[in-house]
């Protein structure tokens, strides 16, 4: 597996997390618990449930703060309203955090990836330096040997001049043989 698919994972897995953390431990909101958790207490004081549906005659606490016209019922909502507004401070909180740690994340894959881009730029400049080098060392191979073609060259040339000076060397003696010879012959006649 390559290190942004594992990143990409771990974002993934600990995204589902945070959505299930979030989901399971937080407080229900007020108004939702009112809606349950009190009517759940009032069918147990009230003495009605589904086996016994007769109600009583006793009031509630909000019926009788609304009797009264106690303002306990609205601090209930005031509280209400701030359990919920603190409860969604927590959520943009968590949702901020996880956004920086997603941009940390992308920030360290860009270092990654760049980091790797220049390791191969790298890499090449290498390669290009040893086929360079490798080119230089050929030139100089082929330079050696047109020297060395060259050389033998002037020593078979030298060759060829030295047996011409010795043939024309051998010619002279022979032309001096023959003119002493003609001038033997003349003498003895």
């Amino acid at each position: 597996m390559t290190k942004n698919t594992v990143w990409m994972a771990g974002g993934i897995v600990i995204a589902i997390g945070a959505v299930a953390y979030l989901t399971y431990n937080s407080q229900p909101a007020a108004k939702d618990a009112a809606g349950t958790i009190v009517a759940a207490k009032r069918a147990q004081t009230d003495g009605t449930n589904s086996m016994n549906p007769q109600p009583s005659s006793s009031t509630t606490t909000d019926e009788r703060a609304q009797a009264n016209g106690d303002g306990s019922a609205d601090r209930a909502a005031a509280d209400r309203g701030a359990a919920d507004r603190a409860s969604s401070d927590r959520a943009s909180a968590d949702r901020a955090s996880a956004d920086r740690a997603s941009a940390d994340r992308a920030s360290a894959d860009r270092a990654s990836a760049d980091r790797a881009s220049a390791d191969r730029a790298s890499a090449d400049r290498a390669s290009a330096d040893r086929a360079s080098a490798d080119r230089a060392s050929a030139d100089r191979a082929s330079a050696d040997r047109a020297s060395a073609d060259r050389a033998a060259a002037d020593r078979a040339s030298a060759d060829r001049a030295s047996a011409d000076r010795a043939a024309a060397d051998r010619a002279s003696a022979d032309r001096a043989a023959a003119d002493r010879a003609s001038a033997d012959r003349a003498s003895s006649n």
